[in-house]
């Protein structure tokens, strides 16, 4: 099992955890364990507003999800049931990239929800499941 740390965080309000060592998809650089990709993202939203103040910053949520799906980068996305926040699946993106995209999200900056990022390197998939890479 891999050692985790608090990772740096540009906002308070989240909580994120990743593990201390992780292929550098960037510059290929592997680290001590010689972890390999490809990595995807479970993002879990928990809700700290009202449902009423949800679903008022809906539309909003919406319109920000929409281009990260057109580029590849989230792969599916939906409400928890019951409804106390919601799940994102997401690739084809490294870690700081994914945070700072997060931080905009409008859930995010009107502080209505917080995440939780869990990183996962795929070992194993579905037949026909394409596993995603960075481009």
């Amino acid at each position: 099992m891999q050692p985790v740390r608090a990772a740096r965080t540009r906002d308070a309000r989240r909580h994120i955890e990743r593990p201390l060592c992780y292929k550098d998809w960037l510059t290929g650089a592997r680290c001590a364990g010689d972890i390999q990709g490809p990595f995807m993202y479970v993002i879990d939203i928990h809700y700290n507003a009202s449902l009423e103040r949800i679903d008022d910053a809906l539309e909003r949520h919406r319109a920000y999800l929409q281009p990260l799906f057109d580029r590849g980068i989230f792969i599916a996305a939906g409400p928890k049931v019951p409804r106390e926040g919601g799940v994102i699946l997401a690739a084809r993106i490294d870690r700081d990239e994914l945070d700072a995209i997060l931080e905009t999200d409008p859930f995010v900056t009107e502080g209505l929800a917080t995440y939780r990022v869990t990183e996962f390197r795929i070992t194993r998939a579905a037949q026909g499941f394409n596993v995603p890479a960075l481009p």
